[in-house]
C-alpha cells in the first residue's frame, strides 16, 4: 500500500518502481566471494518478495526496464565476478517475474546500448536459446 501510496504521489510508472524495489531488495544481500553464495541468496529474496515484484513488473517493458537496472547491480564491483545475470533472470523466470517476452526484448534492446549490455547478454546466451528453444517447441504444438 505505501508502495503505491508513493508512486501516485511522485507520479512515477510501475517500471520506475519496479526497478527501485528491484534493486534495494537485491542490495540487501551480504558481500560474499562464493558465486554459489550469492545465487542462493538471491534466489531467497526473489522468491520472499515475488507478490512485490511481480505487482510493479506488469507489462514486458516494465520488465524490461527492471533487466537494464538489474544490468547495474550485477555490473557492481562486489557482484560482477559472480556473473548473476543469467541465473537472476531464470530465477525471475521461473517464479513468474519476467515474462519470456520481456527477456527477449531486453536482449534485442542491449544490442543498442553499453557494451557492457551486450557482454550481459552475451553472458544469458544458454538461458536465452533454452527461451527459443521452448517457444519453437511451444510453436510446434500449436
Amino acid at each position: 500500500m505505501e508502495v503505491n501510496g508513493r508512486k501516485f504521489a511522485h507520479d512515477k510508472t510501475f517500471a520506475d518502481c519496479s526497478c527501485i524495489i528491484f534493486v534495494t531488495i537485491l542490495n540487501t544481500m551480504a558481500v560474499t566471494s562464493s558465486r554459489k553464495d550469492a545465487f542462493a541468496n538471491a534466489v531467497k529474496l526473489i522468491k520472499t518478495w515475488e507478490p512485490l515484484l511481480s505487482k510493479f513488473a506488469r507489462s514486458p517493458n516494465d520488465q524490461k526496464e527492471t533487466m537494464i537496472a538489474l544490468e547495474g547491480f550485477v555490473s557492481q564491483p562486489d557482484w560482477k565476478g559472480h556473473k548473476l545475470m543469467m541465473p537472476i533472470l531464470k530465477c525471475c523466470y521461473d517464479e513468474d517475474v519476467f515474462e519470456e517476452e520481456a527477456i527477449f526484448l531486453w536482449a534485442e534492446d542491449a544490442k543498442t546500448r553499453s557494451d557492457q549490455s551486450r557482454s550481459l547478454v552475451d553472458e544469458c546466451k544458454a538461458l536465452l536459446d533454452f527461451l527459443q528453444e521452448e517457444e519453437d517447441e511451444d510453436e510446434d504444438e500449436d
